[in-house]
């Protein structure tokens, strides 16, 4: 159907037989596309907790709930997501950002200084200079949602003791 022109319509287009084809969300299969959700959640989970009580990375302002979830924060990229799929689950791509921060067309200077600020800016150019491509697998994506699943847990715990 519309799926297999639009990707056979992306294969056409691409530059060479050496250059992946990246698919958009739109155009994967549901199970990717599914695995592909649960991995957001859980790696933007563990980002949202690994810099709770730290501001806003693009505004620097706090928010005026703690909650981690289904409140004011996102997990926001530096580099979006559709930009540099390759970097989506970088850790140092990622950081607690206000919601309407990440949606409104933030600001990325101040998000960059504080990026700078948090991580340096040796880190910050290697993420700038970072124009690889990947294609994510069912499988890489099931790895990600796990490891992160995992890191949420055990730094929830570490908080607890």
């Amino acid at each position: 159907g519309g799926q297999q022109q639009r990707v056979a319509l992306a294969r056409a287009l691409a530059p060479s037989p050496a250059t992946p084809v990246l698919l958009h969300v739109h155009e994967m299969d549901v199970g990717l596309r599914d695995t592909l959700a649960e991995a957001d959640r859980a790696f933007c989970a563990w980002v949202r907790a690994r810099d709770a009580g730290l501001p806003c990375i693009c505004c620097g302002e706090t928010a005026q709930s703690t909650a981690l979830t289904g409140g004011e924060w996102d997990g926001g990229h530096y580099r979006s997501r559709g930009a540099a799929s390759h970097l989506r689950y970088h850790e140092d791509n990622c950081h607690a950002q206000l919601k309407q921060c990440n949606r409104r067309g933030w600001d990325l200077a101040s998000y960059r200084a504080n990026l700078i600020g948090r991580i340096g800016l040796e880190r910050v150019e290697a993420l700038e200079q970072d124009n690889r491509t990947h294609k994510w697998t069912r499988d890489e994506l099931r790895e990600i949602r796990d490891t992160y699943r995992k890191k949420l847990r055990e730094l929830l715990k570490a908080r607890r003791s």
